[in-house]
């Protein structure tokens, strides 16, 4: 007997699953979603997106977020024409990623003869640290454009 179809996924839920998370690690993250751009984002974009909170060693807050579309939006770089993934605050500049799902980050920062993992991208960042390789996110390589 085939098994009843469950609730389908959400453009959220599969860019969630394709980078080796799911509701619980966005929940530990502080992921937000949200049907447009949330205020702060230059340009404006009207498609579904989700926030990626930044935090400092402790696991306190900053004020710093980017925010990963989920749908198609075209922009560019100096002229260039590609789709948009990530936006931040503009002049916001670049920052480093701390996954919440590390609660050690200020111990393991200390010690030098600790492994310590670094990526492009919080959600790899954020992959890396669940499977036990602690690892501090970098944004993209337009997070100093406007």
């Amino acid at each position: 007997m085939p098994k009843p179809a469950g609730k389908p996924a959400t453009p959220f839920a599969d860019k969630l699953k394709n980078s080796g998370l799911d509701s619980n690690d966005a929940a530990a993250l502080q992921l937000v979603q949200y049907q447009k751009t949330p205020s702060g984002i230059d340009p404006p974009q009207s498609q579904a997106c989700f926030s990626i909170p930044y935090h400092d060693i402790k696991g306190k807050p900053t004020k710093f977020f980017r925010v990963r579309l989920l749908g198609q939006a075209k922009g560019g770089f100096n002229g260039s024409v590609k789709q948009l993934r990530y936006l931040q605050p503009p002049n916001s500049g670049a920052h480093a990623y701390f996954p919440r799902t590390f609660a050690k980050w200020h111990e393991l920062c200390a010690d030098v003869s600790q492994p310590l993992h670094i990526t492009e991208g919080e959600l790899k960042a954020a992959c890396a640290t669940k499977f036990g390789f602690p690892c501090i996110g970098l944004g993209g390589r337009i997070v100093t454009g406007k």
